[in-house]
């Protein structure tokens, strides 16, 4: 199975992958570019979104410059795969949001915490930190856990924006930056980091 194949399946059912295959598919950059292009689709569609012919071509074509090292046939396949997926998550979505909207809990899955700034820890020993993975999170609560990892005071400056939920696989080895960053790949998250706060705008 190729890296691209892994991903989607690794996407489909994360609670069946370790921490460290996903620190592994996401440290290639192809696959990590692809990630971040389905996660948006995802949230988009967690929003009940209508996307358009044109956000769909637009998408396919910066899908095609990301991976030209793909066959005509793999970059068809994929194609053919993310407009399937795209049409059966809005039926699937919007049946499941119709009927169960208020009684959704969100879920958080923290594989391991960080150490305490306060435990030594020995100079020889290597501390792994696993990804936490927000599924159906607000971004609220995204940032305000980012940020008191950080030691940063989270500030929302517009709820509306607060609300918004998304699937979200944090790095916690990535630099703030970098995550600010990743977030902001999301369509109506503008997130940056002023005066030693993390700033939801």
């Amino acid at each position: 199975m190729n890296k691209t194949d892994l991903l989607l399946q690794m996407m489909e059912q994360p609670q069946h992958y370790t921490a460290e295959e996903w620190q592994e598919i996401l440290a290639d950059e192809e696959c990590r570019e692809l990630y971040t292009l389905m996660s948006k689709t995802q949230s988009a569609f967690d929003m009940q979104q209508e996307v358009s012919d044109e956000e769909i071509d637009a998408e396919w074509q910066r899908l095609e410059k990301l991976h030209s090292s793909f066959s005509k046939v793999a970059a068809v396949f994929i194609g053919i795969l993310m407009i399937s997926g795209i049409a059966y998550a809005a039926i699937h979505i919007t049946n499941h949001y119709s009927h169960d909207a208020e009684d959704q809990q969100p879920v958080v899955t923290v594989e391991k915490k960080r150490p305490a700034a306060q435990e030594p820890v020995a100079k020889d020993s290597t501390v792994v930190t696993q990804p936490i993975v927000f599924d159906n999170v607000s971004l609220d609560k995204i940032a305000r856990t980012i940020a008191e990892y950080h030691h940063k005071e989270a500030e929302v400056k517009n709820d509306q924006a607060a609300e918004l939920r998304f699937y979200f696989v944090w790095n916690q080895t990535d630099s703030l930056q970098t995550v600010v960053e990743q977030l902001n790949q999301f369509e109506r998250v503008d997130i940056v980091v002023e005066n030693d706060k993390l700033i939801v705008r």
